[in-house]
Protein backbone atom coordinates (compact mmCIF):
# COMPACT_ATOMS: atom_id res chain seq x y z
CA UNK A 1 0.00 0.00 0.00
CA UNK A 2 1.34 3.42 -1.01
CA UNK A 3 1.55 6.13 1.65
CA UNK A 4 1.44 9.88 1.27
CA UNK A 5 4.38 11.86 2.64
CA UNK A 6 3.61 15.57 3.02
CA UNK A 7 5.82 18.31 4.44
CA UNK A 8 4.86 21.97 4.19
CA UNK A 9 6.70 24.72 6.06
CA UNK A 10 4.66 27.82 6.91
CA UNK A 11 6.28 31.28 6.86
CA UNK A 12 6.07 31.32 10.69
CA UNK A 13 8.37 28.27 10.87
CA UNK A 14 5.81 25.64 11.71
CA UNK A 15 5.73 22.37 9.82
CA UNK A 16 2.42 20.93 8.78
CA UNK A 17 2.65 17.15 8.47
CA UNK A 18 -0.04 14.58 7.78
CA UNK A 19 -3.41 14.90 9.45
CA UNK A 20 -2.26 12.42 12.12
CA UNK A 21 0.77 14.46 13.19
CA UNK A 22 -0.77 17.97 13.12
CA UNK A 23 1.24 21.19 13.37
CA UNK A 24 4.61 21.10 15.09
CA UNK A 25 6.86 24.06 16.12
CA UNK A 26 10.35 24.16 14.69
CA UNK A 27 13.49 25.23 16.54
CA UNK A 28 17.15 24.36 16.10
CA UNK A 29 18.15 21.78 13.51
CA UNK A 30 15.48 19.62 11.93
CA UNK A 31 16.43 16.25 10.44
CA UNK A 32 14.14 13.76 8.82
CA UNK A 33 14.71 10.29 7.47
CA UNK A 34 12.05 8.54 5.42
CA UNK A 35 13.90 5.26 5.73
CA UNK A 36 14.55 2.82 2.91
CA UNK A 37 12.43 3.56 -0.10
CA UNK A 38 9.82 0.99 -1.11
CA UNK A 39 9.65 -0.77 -4.47
CA UNK A 40 8.36 1.19 -7.49
CA UNK A 41 4.96 -0.51 -7.25
CA UNK A 42 4.64 0.58 -3.60
CA UNK A 43 6.48 3.88 -3.88
CA UNK A 44 5.54 7.03 -2.03
CA UNK A 45 3.10 9.31 -3.80
CA UNK A 46 4.58 12.67 -4.73
CA UNK A 47 2.35 15.60 -5.61
CA UNK A 48 3.44 19.07 -6.54
CA UNK A 49 0.76 21.60 -5.71
CA UNK A 50 0.12 25.29 -5.24
CA UNK A 51 -2.48 24.38 -2.63
CA UNK A 52 -5.28 24.27 -5.20
CA UNK A 53 -4.16 22.33 -8.26
CA UNK A 54 -2.07 19.16 -8.37
CA UNK A 55 0.55 18.90 -11.12
CA UNK A 56 0.31 15.50 -12.83
CA UNK A 57 3.31 13.53 -14.04
CA UNK A 58 2.74 11.83 -17.38
CA UNK A 59 4.18 8.42 -18.15
CA UNK A 60 2.65 8.24 -21.62
CA UNK A 61 4.38 6.95 -24.72
CA UNK A 62 5.35 10.59 -25.37
CA UNK A 63 7.97 10.23 -22.63
CA UNK A 64 7.94 11.04 -18.93
CA UNK A 65 6.99 14.67 -18.50
CA UNK A 66 6.19 16.99 -15.65
CA UNK A 67 3.21 19.02 -16.78
CA UNK A 68 3.38 22.61 -15.63
CA UNK A 69 0.62 24.09 -17.77
CA UNK A 70 -2.61 23.04 -19.36
CA UNK A 71 -2.74 22.06 -23.00
CA UNK A 72 -2.46 19.15 -25.35
CA UNK A 73 0.02 16.29 -25.01
CA UNK A 74 -1.48 14.38 -27.87
CA UNK A 75 -2.45 15.39 -31.37
CA UNK A 76 -5.38 17.77 -31.47
CA UNK A 77 -8.00 17.82 -34.21
CA UNK A 78 -8.17 21.08 -36.14
CA UNK A 79 -10.36 20.00 -39.08
CA UNK A 80 -12.95 17.25 -38.56
CA UNK A 81 -14.31 15.91 -41.86
CA UNK A 82 -15.07 19.36 -43.29
CA UNK A 83 -16.43 19.87 -46.81
CA UNK A 84 -16.23 23.69 -47.15
CA UNK A 85 -13.58 26.40 -46.85
CA UNK A 86 -13.05 26.96 -43.13
CA UNK A 87 -10.68 27.98 -40.37
CA UNK A 88 -9.90 24.94 -38.25
CA UNK A 89 -10.34 24.56 -34.51
CA UNK A 90 -7.46 25.91 -32.45
CA UNK A 91 -5.13 23.39 -30.79
CA UNK A 92 -3.66 24.72 -27.51
CA UNK A 93 -0.34 23.15 -26.53
CA UNK A 94 -0.27 24.82 -23.08
CA UNK A 95 3.12 26.39 -23.74
CA UNK A 96 5.16 27.33 -26.79
CA UNK A 97 6.30 24.49 -29.04
CA UNK A 98 8.99 25.09 -31.66
CA UNK A 99 8.04 22.26 -33.98
CA UNK A 100 4.56 21.47 -35.32
CA UNK A 101 3.35 18.63 -37.51
CA UNK A 102 -0.01 18.78 -39.19
CA UNK A 103 -1.39 15.62 -40.81
CA UNK A 104 -4.12 16.34 -43.36
CA UNK A 105 -6.20 13.45 -44.70
CA UNK A 106 -8.44 14.01 -47.72
CA UNK A 107 -10.93 11.35 -48.80
CA UNK A 108 -13.38 11.43 -51.71
CA UNK A 109 -13.35 13.38 -54.98
CA UNK A 110 -11.26 16.54 -54.91
CA UNK A 111 -10.61 19.11 -57.61
CA UNK A 112 -8.41 21.38 -55.51
CA UNK A 113 -7.84 22.47 -51.93
CA UNK A 114 -5.22 24.55 -50.16
CA UNK A 115 -4.40 23.63 -46.55
CA UNK A 116 -2.28 25.96 -44.45
CA UNK A 117 -0.78 25.56 -40.98
CA UNK A 118 -1.26 28.77 -38.97
CA UNK A 119 0.41 29.68 -35.66
CA UNK A 120 -0.37 32.11 -32.83
CA UNK A 121 1.28 33.24 -29.61
CA UNK A 122 -1.92 34.57 -28.02
CA UNK A 123 -4.85 32.81 -29.78
CA UNK A 124 -5.90 36.20 -31.19
CA UNK A 125 -3.30 37.16 -33.80
CA UNK A 126 -2.61 34.46 -36.39
CA UNK A 127 0.07 34.09 -39.06
CA UNK A 128 0.77 31.52 -41.69
CA UNK A 129 3.63 29.26 -40.69
CA UNK A 130 4.57 29.54 -44.39
CA UNK A 131 3.71 25.84 -44.59
CA UNK A 132 0.88 24.98 -46.95
CA UNK A 133 0.08 22.54 -49.70
CA UNK A 134 -2.24 22.54 -52.69
CA UNK A 135 -3.94 19.16 -53.03
CA UNK A 136 -5.61 17.99 -56.23
CA UNK A 137 -6.35 14.38 -55.25
CA UNK A 138 -7.37 12.48 -52.16
CA UNK A 139 -4.49 11.41 -49.92
CA UNK A 140 -2.44 12.23 -46.85
CA UNK A 141 -0.56 15.52 -46.77
CA UNK A 142 1.91 16.34 -43.97
CA UNK A 143 2.58 19.94 -42.92
CA UNK A 144 5.85 20.54 -41.02
CA UNK A 145 6.78 23.78 -39.25
CA UNK A 146 10.24 23.69 -37.66
CA UNK A 147 11.83 26.29 -35.42
CA UNK A 148 8.80 28.61 -35.20
CA UNK A 149 7.68 28.66 -31.54
CA UNK A 150 3.95 29.14 -30.89
CA UNK A 151 1.46 28.02 -28.26
CA UNK A 152 -1.54 27.72 -30.60
CA UNK A 153 -1.92 26.11 -34.03
CA UNK A 154 -4.70 25.46 -36.51
CA UNK A 155 -5.18 24.36 -40.11
CA UNK A 156 -7.18 26.39 -42.58
CA UNK A 157 -8.86 25.05 -45.71
CA UNK A 158 -9.26 27.40 -48.67
CA UNK A 159 -9.78 27.29 -52.45
CA UNK A 160 -11.74 24.07 -51.92
CA UNK A 161 -13.72 22.51 -54.78
CA UNK A 162 -14.98 18.94 -54.93
CA UNK A 163 -16.93 16.54 -52.73
CA UNK A 164 -14.06 15.31 -50.55
CA UNK A 165 -13.86 15.50 -46.75
CA UNK A 166 -10.80 17.04 -45.13
CA UNK A 167 -9.50 16.12 -41.66
CA UNK A 168 -6.41 17.59 -39.98
CA UNK A 169 -4.60 16.75 -36.72
CA UNK A 170 -1.73 18.78 -35.24
CA UNK A 171 1.03 17.77 -32.81
CA UNK A 172 3.60 20.13 -31.28
CA UNK A 173 6.96 19.39 -29.68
Amino acid sequence: MAENLVAVVNPDGTIIGSAASGTQPVSGTVTSNAGTGPSVANSWNMRITDGVDITPVSTSTLGNQLLVSAGSLTAGKSLAAVVVNTTGTTVDFGSAKSNMTGMVVITGTLTTATVTLELSLDNVNWASSTVSTVATTAGTYPLYSIGRPARYARVTLSAYTGTATVTADIMGA
